[in-house]
């Protein structure tokens, strides 16, 4: 607010130490008591709406970035308690044998050279 009042040769707020929060609730009788010309209020309360558009503005790409990604983490959720949802599951069934002299499991194999059986089960 002190450059925008100093390029407008506007002194007398920053002597009075009147601040933003101040000027902002201030109604135009009041504020013609420190700045005598009536284009200098409109453009110091144009100021305070701009620089209020642009913390709003700030708040709402923030909101919107927010709302994007809870919605992805969402579709993420939905896909897995869509999976829970099949009315039939599979499971991988296998059998492993250990061998003592090489002290490690082993998996059994058919003749076929097949490995796991999958069994579905309502």
């Amino acid at each position: 607010m002190e450059e925008f009042l100093a390029a407008r040769r506007v002194d007398i707020l920053r002597d009075e130490k009147i601040d933003d929060d101040c000027v902002k609730i201030m109604t135009d009788e009041e504020l013609t008591k420190f700045i005598p010309v009536y284009g200098d209020i409109l453009a110091l309360k144009q100021f305070f709406h701009k620089e209020n558009d642009k913390q709003k503005i700030k708040k709402q790409s923030i909101f919107e970035t927010l709302r994007i990604k809870l919605k992805f983490v969402s579709d993420q959720n939905q896909k897995k308690s869509f999976q829970a949802l099949k009315p039939e599951k599979t499971v991988g069934m296998g059998i492993m044998i250990y061998d003592e002299d090489e002290q490690r499991f082993h998996t059994v194999r058919t003749k076929n050279g097949g490995g796991n059986l999958s069994v579905s089960s309502p």
